[in-house]
């Protein structure tokens, strides 16, 4: 009984030593599963904040602007398109023209919140750089990052599908849903999409 006993206990050390180690690959293989997934959507936020938002949108001095990057889009999609950044100046400055000062608060406020904006997807592309250049194989360290970015990203997306689904409250003209569905429903699967890899990191790092 007791050779019989003496000779399990090295099958037992072999299993555990197995078992150990395909634990410690799966846990690899999570952790590199991590690190790509993040990095899709740190790419994504570096694309967006360093050249959508500041250079095609110019949200930085104006949401008009942005007419100017949609312009085209909804154009080659065969509806009639919005006003181009000349046009849309036009039609605001003779609006300003014969406006109220109380009604002007709502032009000012507009424009302002776009620089709010980019300054969100700004500062995230910085971190995403900062990110992937100081933690670019540790998952566990970008977890809070990542936690983040998912809460911003995944809301952006949200905002965007609540202005195709009350559109009253967002001022969209029953002629032009359709185009201005094409166009913002993109933007809400891009940003759920990037949330979505960021969740992923943080449900794949080491607790």
């Amino acid at each position: 009984a007791n050779e019989s006993k003496a000779r399990s206990f090295p099958n037992k050390g072999i299993s555990e030593k197995r078992t150990t180690m395909a634990g410690d690959a799966t846990q690899k293989a999570n952790q590199e599963l991590g690190i790509r997934l993040s990095n899709y959507g740190m790419y994504y936020n570096m694309f967006i904040g360093f050249l959508v938002v500041p250079i095609v949108l110019q949200e930085p001095v104006g949401a008009w602007r942005a007419y100017g990057a949609i312009q085209p889009v909804v154009a080659a999609l065969g509806f009639d398109s919005p006003p181009t950044m000349l046009e849309a100046r036009a039609i605001m400055d003779g609006w300003f023209a014969s406006a109220s000062p109380k009604e002007t608060w709502l032009l000012g406020t507009m424009n302002i919140q776009s620089r709010i904006g980019f300054g969100g997807f700004f500062g995230f592309a910085v971190l995403s750089y900062l990110t992937m250049k100081y933690h670019p194989k540790d998952l566990q360290a970008r977890k809070p990052t990542l936690l983040a970015m998912t809460c911003y990203m995944g809301w952006t997306g949200v905002c965007d599908i609540l202005s195709l689904l009350y559109t009253e409250t967002y001022y969209v003209h029953p002629e032009i849903y359709l185009p201005f569905f094409l166009s913002f429903f993109s933007f809400a699967l891009l940003h759920l999409a990037a949330a979505g890899c960021f969740l992923a990191g943080v449900m794949l790092a080491p607790s």
